[in-house]
Formats: C-alpha cells, sequence, structure tokens
C-alpha cells in the first residue's frame, strides 16, 4: 500500500497488488490497482496525485513494469481534477 498520513491517521491510500504474467516465455512483474481512496476531508489537497507518484516510483525501484499504470494514474488524476477532488 502506498499512503498519506497525518501522524497515525492514513489520508488517502492506493492498494496495489502483484502481479506475474507470462507471455510466451516474456515474463513480466507488475502491479495493478485494487483500491484507491481518500478521506472526504482532505479531497482536494492533492494527496493521491502524491500517492500515485510514490505508487509509480516504488514499482520502478523494484524494476517491476510501471508503463501501463502511468497511463492509469493520468486517467484517475485526469477524472480527480475534473471532478474537484484533488
Amino acid at each position: 500500500m502506498v499512503v498519506a498520513r497525518e501522524g497515525d491517521e492514513i489520508l488517502s491510500m492506493i492498494h496495489l497488488n502483484p502481479y506475474v504474467y507470462n507471455i510466451c516465455g516474456d515474463i513480466k512483474n507488475v502491479h495493478y490497482l485494487v483500491a484507491i481512496a481518500t478521506k472526504k476531508e482532505h479531497r482536494g489537497k492533492g494527496l493521491m496525485a502524491s500517492c500515485m507518484n510514490k505508487a509509480v516510483e516504488y514499482l520502478k525501484s523494484l524494476n517491476c513494469h510501471p508503463r501501463w499504470l502511468q497511463k492509469y494514474v493520468e486517467k484517475v488524476i485526469m477524472y480527480l481534477e475534473r471532478d474537484g477532488e484533488e
């Protein structure tokens, strides 16, 4: 999980699940998003965008394949910005 905290309180989070796929012997370690959430009273502060960026950096540090996640992240952030959530 990637989280944004204030003290011990989690304000925003992303739950990533690891997954390995094999296509004709080409094995890739990937992660997919299971859930994202930001407490209502903390929306609009950029917490989810920060979590998304941390998630991408985390996956890069594991030599995972974050390319598809980056595109998904961009769409989530655009959606949140459109609705005034981030």
